[in-house]
């Protein structure tokens, strides 16, 4: 009589199916991370703009608008708010990430 001969291809199939999610949710919070990324350099570029228009109005010589001064600081620290945010996202899609 000849032996049983147990055939795994059904178990390489499911493991290979469930390697295939892995690296697509994988794939899925590498993208979501880079357009994180992405959003926190523009918003740091628009903060770099509004420091350095901030620096203009008040190295002018002239007087200083107090109105478009306060306008500029309240708007960088609604950035920085979004900055802080965007960061905190980003190191708990990293968790993520490690945890998978």
């Amino acid at each position: 009589m000849k032996p049983y001969e147990f055939s795994l291809e059904s178990v390489l199939k499911l493991r290979c199916h469930e390697r295939d999610i892995c690296r697509q949710d994988l794939a899925r919070r590498l993208g979501q991370d880079q357009l994180l990324a992405d959003q926190r350099a523009a918003l740091e570029a628009t903060r770099l703009t509004q420091f350095n228009e901030l620096r203009s109005l008040e190295e002018g010589g002239r007087g200083v608008n107090i109105e478009a001064s306060t306008s500029r600081r309240s708007y960088v620290e609604r950035l920085n708010s979004e900055l802080q945010v965007i960061d905190a996202n980003r190191a708990e899609l990293a968790a993520q990430i490690e945890a998978s």
